[in-house]
């Protein structure tokens, strides 16, 4: 059996959304946030850092929608944060359906609005140093969110 605690962290005044943190057994962490009234439910967040090494992830491995990605470069060179409709990891040469330019130390977001984008097979991101397929960067090179249902 787990053991999971919910902590809310903040309102954002301006925009009135509530914002709560789970944090689950394995120290791991996921964000809740409601997007607007006219998105049914809460957008479950999923998050990747260079604390958990990761550069590549899927946080749906089933049908799902993606609202925003965001990324923080922690390099001195350019990145891309990609997003793909694949319910397995992406892997080299894999081709997004969605990418943002990241510039050196810099942040980059790929923001699909209220209504976001149907990913029929599942919802997987990555960090790549080219901007047409996929060439992982490094483990420790960015930080990484994606808002999801």
């Amino acid at each position: 059996m787990t053991t999971e605690s919910i902590t809310t962290l903040r309102t954002n005044h301006t925009s009135g959304e509530v914002f709560a943190t789970r944090i689950k057994a394995d120290a791991s962490r996921t964000q809740a946030m409601h997007l607007d009234p006219e998105v049914m439910g809460d957008v479950l967040s999923w998050y990747a850092t260079a604390g958990t090494g990761e550069n590549q992830a899927v946080p749906k491995a089933t049908p799902g929608r993606l609202f925003k990605a965001d990324v923080i470069n922690a390099t001195a060179g350019v990145l891309y944060l990609m997003v793909f409709n694949k319910a397995t990891a992406p892997v080299n040469t894999d081709v997004p359906v969605l990418r943002a330019y990241v510039p050196a130390s810099g942040a980059g977001t790929i923001d699909l609005g209220n209504f976001g984008i149907n990913l029929a097979a599942g919802v997987a991101v990555a960090l790549s140093t080219t901007a047409d397929t996929l060439t992982l960067a490094g483990a420790n090179d960015g930080f990484f969110q994606a808002a999801y249902l």
